[in-house]
């Protein structure tokens, strides 16, 4: 009798990886290992554009930071506000963390979809106020979009509150790249 190598092979090679993905689930949680068809096709939140929405693959991609980047006086704000409405749309809650205190309600009021009363507004002193802020909101759960406006304006409180020499190179940086973990 002749024994077919290759079909135990295949098994054992079989029951290793149904193993593997015993342990896996087991040691990290059910949402951990994800069968392809199981995946969800991501959400967007329209941007108000749909020539940026067709550039951007469908929108901002829920759950992901972004930035709008561009020169002074360029539309960055209104463009983030427009998102805005989209998102009040889809029942997200907006916060709007306006560092330079500058958001007015007469800038609100030129997009005409964006619901003044279903947005909260922060007006925080320093980048770390900001940044809690946010991660505060964040941890909470429930779909939520934030505009931070703007991470030039991000200034920490140590350099508010220091000298010019005090500076120290990288601490805006360093904020930014811990709280968008």
């Amino acid at each position: 009798m002749v024994k077919d190598n290759k079909k135990e092979e295949s098994v054992n090679l079989d029951d290793m990886l149904l193993a593997a993905e015993a342990d896996i689930l087991k040691s990290y949680g059910k949402e951990t290992l994800i069968r392809g068809a199981d995946i969800q096709d991501g959400s967007f939140i329209k941007t108000g554009s749909l020539r940026l929405d067709l550039i951007l693959g469908g929108g901002i991609k829920t759950g992901h930071p972004i930035m709008i980047y561009g020169n002074f006086a360029t539309g960055k704000t209104t463009v983030a506000l427009h998102i805005a409405s989209q998102a009040q749309k889809i029942n997200r809650n907006v916060y709007y963390i306006d560092l330079e205190h500058a958001l007015d309600k007469s800038l609100i009021q030129t997009i005409p979809e964006l619901n003044i009363n279903q947005m909260t507004i922060i007006r925080p002193h320093d980048a770390e106020e900001a940044l809690n802020g946010v991660e505060k909101l964040v941890r909470v759960g429930k779909p939520l979009y934030i505009v931070v406006d703007s991470v030039s304006a991000l200034v920490p409180k140590k350099e508010l509150e220091g000298d010019m020499e005090d500076q120290e190179m990288g601490t805006q940086a360093k904020l930014l790249s811990k709280a968008m973990r």
